[in-house]
């Protein structure tokens, strides 16, 4: 991201794979959704008219704070599925034939929410293993 306003058209049409080929609109629009949900860009507007900022941080404590954010909120969204699905069995359930097994609406729902957020936290992990390998910061 060179510029201060990058609009979603022309940052698909100029990044290209190694082949020289453009990638796919929608897998594009899902790894900014993702940098976004992990610090790096700022979304500003709606659908044309949005454009995308790479995030600056001031100080080594900003890019931490950003960081313990992030990790609060997975974790928060673990607890949170873990206290509903403990009074399910939900566990006990899965270790089941699930063909035979049908699980509650609810349980389903929780059990996602639990596994969007390890997943949110692997990601973010490997954000920070990638930043801290990448990052000219003594500090990181």
């Amino acid at each position: 991201m060179s510029k201060e306003k990058n609009y979603f058209g022309d940052m698909w049409e100029t990044c290209v794979d190694a082949h020289k080929k453009r990638y796919n609109r929608s897998k594009f629009r899902t790894a900014l959704e993702k940098m976004e949900n992990l610090g790096y860009i700022k979304k500003h507007g709606h659908k044309n008219d949005a454009y995308y900022e790479k995030i600056h941080f001031q100080s080594f404590e900003d890019t931490i704070g950003s960081i313990n954010n992030l990790i609060f909120t997975y974790e928060s969204k673990i607890n949170n599925a873990l206290k509903k699905l403990e009074n399910r069995n939900i566990f006990v359930d899965i270790s089941k034939n699930l063909n035979s097994f049908k699980l509650n609406k609810f349980a389903k729902t929780d059990y996602e929410s639990m596994l969007e957020g390890m997943s949110g936290m692997f990601e973010l992990s490997s954000s920070i293993l990638w930043t801290r390998d990448n990052s000219q910061d003594g500090k990181l």
